[in-house]
């Protein structure tokens, strides 16, 4: 499985389930033996925790076979005391024993199946960066898209300001107040710009790049707005610690229409890190 956002959000809900599933299988188990439970059906117990890992990682056809391996292990723990007493007398406990072990199999793998689509279609509507709380890559483009159809269709201007600072200005950090830095930098972005602006955060090839859009602000006001922001996230980074050397904001501002190809450059380095970033989401959009 590829490290992307939906596959990562998978994973951690797996191995969160995993663990509590087997704690609770535990716990039903020890409580059985405590009780002094026939050992056969403590065991029979226990068998339900392979067919458990089993569709968590195997889906419908996992957590069949591993269902139809566990129920033909329960008929040989119970074998000896079959050919004792017969099978009658057990027959519908093992066939209840044989039917929970394959359904337990069966449902819990297309649950699981279920899941891990929910998550690959709530990350193709996903626009919130999770390390800022602005917006991801997905929102710039889409907002990119939108004021470029409405530039062409109305003959209205916008503008783009890229702000780009190396990785490196927030090694000196630990890895918490790296995450809260960036954070903060979220909140101080969405204070200084206007209502009407968006702005994106979109981390690549080792830099952090923030994105704003400008509706209806011409070149001036886009150059003005790109020296003001370039030296309040200077500042800010300064003061939170950052690589004083290393803290080198770049600034870049775009007028549509006249500055259209550069604009599109721009869109595509983006789009580039969406589709790495989110390749299920993109499968899920051509389909």
């Amino acid at each position: 499985m590829s490290a992307t956002a939906s596959s990562r959000k998978y994973a951690r809900t797996r191995m969160l389930t995993l663990g509590g599933g087997i704690v609770a299988l535990g716990v039903i188990t020890v409580i059985a033996y405590a009780r002094r439970v026939d050992a056969v059906e403590v065991a029979g117990t226990l068998l339900f925790v392979p067919v458990f890992i089993a569709f968590l990682f195997g889906r419908v056809k996992g957590g069949l076979i591993a269902g139809i391996i566990a129920a033909i292990a329960y008929g040989f723990l119970r074998a000896p005391t079959i050919e004792v007493v017969g099978l009658d007398a057990f027959a519908g406990l093992l066939a209840s024993r044989v039917i929970a072990l394959v359904l337990f199999g069966a449902i819990g793998g297309w649950a699981v199946g279920q899941l891990q689509t929910s998550l690959t279609k709530l990350d193709v509507v996903d626009r919130v960066d999770d390390v800022t709380g602005l917006g991801n890559a997905r929102s710039f483009l889409s907002g990119a898209d939108l004021e470029m159809s409405r530039a062409t269709r109305y003959r209205t201007i916008f503008s783009v300001v890229v702000l780009d600072f190396p990785s490196a200005a927030l090694a000196p950090l630990s890895r918490r107040n790296r995450a809260r830095v960036l954070k903060d930098l979220g909140e101080e972005m969405r204070r200084s710009l206007r209502t009407v602006d968006s702005v994106a955060h979109v981390a690549d090839d080792g830099r952090h790049r923030l994105a704003v859009i400008l509706p209806e602000t011409p070149s001036e006001g886009a150059l003005i707005t790109a020296e003001r922001l370039t030296a309040e996230v200077t500042d800010f980074l300064r003061s939170q610690g950052s690589d004083a050397k290393a803290t080198v904001v770049r600034p870049r501002a775009m007028t549509l229409p006249a500055d259209e190809k550069a604009l599109r450059n721009v869109r595509e380095e983006i789009a580039s890190v969406d589709r790495r970033e989110h390749p299920e989401a993109a499968g899920a959009r051509l389909a």
